[in-house]
């Protein structure tokens, strides 16, 4: 009886702590930060590689500084592992029926130069690519 409740009690104990060591890896890429545009950096030079002329147009067609307009209720997550940052604005459209628009920013090569791959969702479609730009940066970005 008691190896039973020996076994019992340390599996429990060994499965508290796992789970407690792999929440706390997860939290950091699942806490929604503020946001500030500064924290991308300055750009010296920019150069668009590659763009989506279908999902331009509709972009362009949603009014862009409407449904992602910069404000303090505006958040981002980031995932170091993916190099993906997630910008949530709050939408104030009711057609959509939503909370928020997002942004998918996935950042590729170096920090100096960074590549930086743009997406977008409005309302519940799927993410629609945008662009991707070649950035040669002043001072380099921490992503």
């Amino acid at each position: 009886m008691k190896k039973i409740l020996l076994r019992v009690f340390f599996l429990t104990i060994g499965m508290y702590t796992l789970l407690l060591f792999t929440s706390s890896l997860t939290t950091h890429a699942a806490i929604w930060h503020r946001y500030n545009p500064s924290l991308l950096g300055v750009a010296r030079d920019q150069r668009i590689l590659k763009y989506a002329g279908a999902n331009w147009g509709q972009y362009e067609g949603y009014d862009q500084k409407r449904y992602f307009k910069d404000s303090n209720t505006t958040c981002y997550r980031y995932d170091a592992r993916r190099r993906l940052m997630v910008i949530r604005y709050v939408n104030h459209d009711k057609r959509l029926k939503v909370n928020y628009n997002y942004r998918k920013l996935v950042f590729r090569h170096g920090q100096k130069t960074p590549i930086i791959a743009y997406y977008y969702r409005l309302g519940h479609q799927a993410f629609a690519y945008l662009y991707t730009i070649k950035f040669w940066m002043i001072h380099p970005i921490r992503f």
